[in-house]
């Protein structure tokens, strides 16, 4: 068996999902579409995602860390999301919070923005950071 047969035999049981829209950087582009950026109205899930919240002059973007789906019945007994239909979204990965915030942040995947995890090892400068509160790992500057 080749290694992509595995990978597609772990796809078929369930033990391995692949990256799926709409997932959290389709949120933030289509977010960031309906505040006048262009550039990301064709891609799949975002037009979609930016049809399902709406125009509006202000939005409010609450992250609650870790939360899965599992959950969301808890948010249907708060009055604001009562009458509202949760939309299930793709985590990125590698899904750390540090990988996770920079996709927020930054409407990218980890791979292309280079976060992915809450230690980052600088070799050319023999450190290693923690980029997410901005300081070296072992002296904390």
């Amino acid at each position: 068996m080749t290694g992509l047969e595995r990978i597609l035999e772990w796809r078929d049981r369930g033990d391995l999902v692949f990256p799926s829209s709409p997932n959290t950087v389709d949120l933030m582009r289509a977010v960031a579409m309906l505040c006048g950026v262009s550039g990301y109205a064709g891609e799949p899930g975002v037009s979609a995602l930016a049809e399902s919240i709406g125009a509006y002059d202000h939005y409010l973007f609450v992250i609650i860390d870790g939360m899965g789906m599992n959950h969301a019945g808890a948010l249907a007994k708060i009055p604001f999301f009562k009458d509202r239909e949760p939309i299930t979204l793709s985590a990125v990965f590698p899904s750390t919070t540090a990988a996770a915030l920079t996709s927020i942040a930054t409407a990218e995947w980890p791979a292309r923005h280079g976060l992915i995890g809450w230690f980052t090892h600088l070799p050319e400068y023999g450190k290693t950071i923690l980029p997410l509160p901005f300081v070296e790992r072992d002296t904390e500057t």
